[in-house]
């Protein structure tokens, strides 16, 4: 179940009381013809713990995200937990721009390819700004199984940038044709992060933990 709510302005307190009236797993889709991201630390404060959020469209016309309750603690007590959990948020926006494509719906589509970029993005910039330094700094490893993972995500890029030029020129054959790639490739990457890096990050890390997650959750791709 889901319900909408269209700002007129990045207003934290009509935020907050949306997101306070939702029940476990219901989702609010915000909308807003200005960034609202950035109120999503200050949304964290006020209710910590209780909701996860991810951005879908990041302007410059309008800026969409989803947020919805959660009961499941794992998800902000474990980078396991929520990291594997963001894996499966990205395959299912692949999958639905796929869905959407073969129903013939072209313009779904393309809106969930770009929520698919900007969701791989910005997973992909949590581990590289948030949880890569963390394990370097309590490790002193800076090559390793890290290394391995920033060289896959070079690749990951690469491919992200060419379905967006593939977008650009209206070729979404092509597109979801590089879609299909790239979950191939984030199924093996996802492999190695879940059973081998997450669980070695979170040994290290264990102190720090629940406020490396609340970092990771309100991460904002740049």
């Amino acid at each position: 179940m889901s319900t909408e709510l269209k700002l007129s302005s990045p207003d934290l307190d009509e935020l907050s009381a949306a997101v306070s009236g939702l029940g476990i797993q219901e989702k609010l889709l915000v909308e807003c013809t200005e960034d609202f991201f950035s109120i999503i630390p200050e949304l964290q404060k006020n209710l910590p713990d209780t909701f996860l959020w991810a951005p879908l469209i990041a302007g410059p016309d309008v800026w969409k995200g989803e947020i919805w309750k959660t009961s499941d603690e794992s998800l902000h007590e474990s980078v396991i937990g929520y990291m594997s959990y963001d894996h499966k948020r990205c395959d299912e926006l692949y999958a639905e721009a796929e869905a959407a494509w073969n129903e013939g719906n072209p313009e779904l589509a393309a809106e969930k390819l770009k929520s698919f970029d900007l969701g791989m993005k910005r997973h992909l910039g949590e581990e590289e700004n948030i949880l890569f330094p963390a394990f370097a700094e309590a490790t002193g490893m800076v090559g390793g199984p890290v290394q391995v993972m920033l060289m896959e995500h070079d690749q990951m890029r690469g491919v992200l940038t060419q379905i967006s030029e593939a977008m650009a020129a209206n070729d979404m054959d092509t597109a979801i044709a590089l879609g299909d790639t790239m979950v191939i490739l984030m199924q093996q990457h996802n492999v190695k992060e879940e059973g081998i890096l997450y669980p070695m990050i979170e040994q290290h890390i264990e102190g720090s933990m629940q406020e490396k997650i609340r970092s990771l959750q309100t991460y904002i791709a740049s």
